[in-house]
């Protein structure tokens, strides 16, 4: 059974009260008591107010470490009447006693009447819960977050893979992150191999990015809590059309130099592996108990650097490690009755040393043999001839005609100076709701000299007086259809297309 199940969306009992004066119907649908089941909607009679914002407001990162700035956490807040206690964690009558926690699942949604659209702002989780007020004035402000939360949170360590597409990697990351089945997952096939890929202990986020940028590709979390991946030859179609007849006429431009730039540089670092040699040594003697085991972590280096390694080799007795009664080697040897198991990861190694001897042992000699990946130069892509420079590093681009590629395109996008709207809504269901991040839209703007297609970068809604009156901002980013090559090895209709 899918986690939450299968529900019926009947106009009472989901969408709230439905008056003469009602047409937008609300859905806040909380799994109180986690049996993977939503309970009945928090909405009707008791919504007061909401807030949300996801994406992120500027295209390039503003700081020196240059590249492309993340998507940040998606966070819908909601005030809901606590007159009668509900959402009090201490009231012993409420309904939802003691269910009332972070954490729990959440789904919030908006209705176009009782017959219209359905359209998710948020699936996530609740990150807080505060109560204000008291009497007839008691509220519960409810904060929910969106998967970000958790990939931001934990950290993976994933063993190194060989001609990995990045649509499995981030599949990887996402399996190794225990990414729940209420959210899903949307990830596309990648437009490109990397030659060797790992994570060592780095947040989800991270990694993901990396990944999606290395390829110039889309990684966000839709509304819908869908982890989504598209590649650079992904081509959208415009959703919905943004024009004068139907914004709010406080439409803005964002200022084009903070994201112009007439140069860039682009970073790649190329593997190559070397002849198996050692590359981790341990510099100590330490001790194993008598019948215990003790854990070592191994840090692999080449010529001073830290670097991942292929085809490691299992320690072998007497080879790799030797163990003696005696610490100077003058004791009893015990190496035969020492285990030592490693776990591999990219750049490290876990090793696990168990004694089977009744008496301590001291470990005289323990190192790793392996074959090390070495990027003995990196190589840099420059494109352009200015002085605002766009400095992008992809750790898993291991292809520098690729990098010629992309810089090439980056600067002809970058220096463009593209209007950057950024456009305000109110009262357009189909308009304000119907795109997600990403999504692609059409501004025609023609005062502003505007006509063109963007992607949304930035999604922002809150209500007003009541929750019938909803504002919306969106910033939008300019983008460009990769065209010009094929996809090789390609499956026609499957796999291939034109572009970078």
């Amino acid at each position: 059974m899918a986690l939450f199940g299968t529900f019926t969306y009947g106009t009472s009992v989901l969408y709230g009260a439905t008056g003469d004066n009602t047409n937008l119907l609300y859905g806040v649908l909380v799994d109180w008591d986690e049996d993977g089941y939503y309970d009945a909607n928090e909405a009707p009679d008791r919504l007061l107010k909401w807030f949300s914002r996801r994406g992120r407001e500027n295209y390039l990162r503003d700081s020196d470490e240059g590249g492309f700035a993340p998507y940040r956490e998606g966070e819908v807040v909601i005030e809901l009447d606590n007159r009668d206690q509900r959402y009090n964690p201490l009231n012993t009558s409420s309904p939802i006693y003691p269910n009332v926690a972070e954490g729990k699942y959440i789904n919030f949604f908006i209705k176009d009447g009782s017959a219209g659209t359905r359209e998710d702002l948020i699936t996530g989780q609740i990150d807080d819960i505060d109560l204000v007020g008291n009497g007839a004035d008691a509220k519960a402000v409810i904060t929910i977050v969106d998967g970000w939360n958790k990939l931001r949170a934990d950290e993976v360590s994933i063993a190194i893979q060989e001609d990995v597409l990045t649509s499995d990697a981030i599949d990887a990351v996402l399996d190794a992150t225990e990414w729940p089945a209420i959210y899903g997952r949307n990830i596309g096939i990648a437009s490109q191999t990397i030659a060797y890929w790992w994570e060592d202990g780095r947040s989800p986020s991270a990694a993901l990015k990396d990944l999606a940028d290395s390829e110039f590709g889309r990684f966000y979390i839709a509304r819908n809590g869908n982890a989504v991946f598209a590649s650079r030859h992904q081509i959208d179609e415009s959703v919905v059309t943004l024009q004068d007849a139907t914004s709010l006429k406080d439409v803005g431009l964002a200022n084009v130099f903070k994201s112009y730039r007439d140069k860039v540089s682009i970073k790649v670092q190329p593997l190559s592996p070397q002849a198996t040699s050692e590359v981790w040594r341990h510099r100590e003697i330490p001790v194993v108990p008598a019948g215990q085991a003790i854990q070592i972590w191994a840090e692999f280096s080449f010529e001073g650097k830290i670097v991942p390694v292929i085809n490691p080799i299992s320690p072998v007795a007497t080879t790799d490690y030797t163990a003696n009664t005696a610490a100077d080697g003058s004791g009893s040897n015990l190496t035969a009755d020492i285990v030592v198991t490693p776990t591999w990861f990219g750049s490290r190694a876990l090793l696990n040393v168990q004694n089977n001897n009744g008496s301590d042992a001291h470990l005289t000699l323990i190192k790793v043999r392996a074959d090390a990946l070495a990027s003995l130069d990196a190589s840099y892509a420059i494109s352009g001839e200015g002085k605002r420079i766009f400095k992008l590093e992809l750790p898993w681009q291991q292809a520098i005609n690729f990098a010629n590629d992309l810089a090439e395109y980056l600067v002809d996008l970058l220096s463009s100076k593209r209007p950057r709207p950024i456009i305000r809504l109110e009262n357009r269901f189909e308009e304000q709701f119907t795109p997600d991040l990403t999504s692609q839209v059409t501004g025609s703007y023609p005062s502003l000299e505007i006509a063109d297609d963007y992607r949304i970068g930035y999604i922002e809604h809150e209500s007003g007086e009541t929750v019938q009156e909803v504002r919306t901002m969106f910033k939008l980013e300019p983008f460009a259809v990769l065209t010009g090559s094929w996809q090789f090895p390609t499956e026609i209709g499957v796999t291939s297309s034109f572009g970078l």
